[in-house]
């Protein structure tokens, strides 16, 4: 959460995006929300914020990367977030995949490399206009 705090010291005027994965997609979210609007693409992927209250200072796009399998970001998880952020009418898409947690990760067991390659691309596509090139 340090990290997370030291970004209120970015300049006022910079434009900062963030992506994880896992645990790093949670810390992705949470630095969005901390930005408030000076963030560009917000990439959660994996985990996401359910409370209302935090969500209404995230201004950037959200790109949510689930899978079916994992045990530990469920669908009601994500309809968390869905049902507390759809009413700010603001970007984000939610895309599942048949796969099992850390499937983008080449070292696990879980790793799908059909899933992987189609997030990767998912992600570079949702990231490219936003971020103009």
């Amino acid at each position: 959460m340090k990290i997370i705090e030291g970004t209120k010291n970015i300049s006022a005027n910079a434009q900062v995006g963030t992506l994880g994965w896992c645990f790093g997609g949670g810390l992705s979210m949470q630095a969005a929300i901390i930005l408030v609007n000076r963030q560009k693409p917000a990439c959660s992927i994996m985990e996401c914020e359910t409370d209302a209250k935090k969500l209404k200072n995230l201004y950037a796009p959200v790109l949510g990367i689930f899978a079916e399998k994992d045990a530990w970001i469920t669908r009601d998880v994500v309809n968390g977030f869905d049902k507390s952020f759809r009413p700010l009418k603001r970007k984000y898409e939610l895309k599942w995949f048949d796969a099992d947690h850390a499937f983008a990760n080449p070292s696990s067991p879980n790793h799908n490399n059909a899933a992987a390659l189609e997030a990767e691309d998912m992600t570079k596509k949702f990231v490219k206009p936003v971020n103009g090139n």
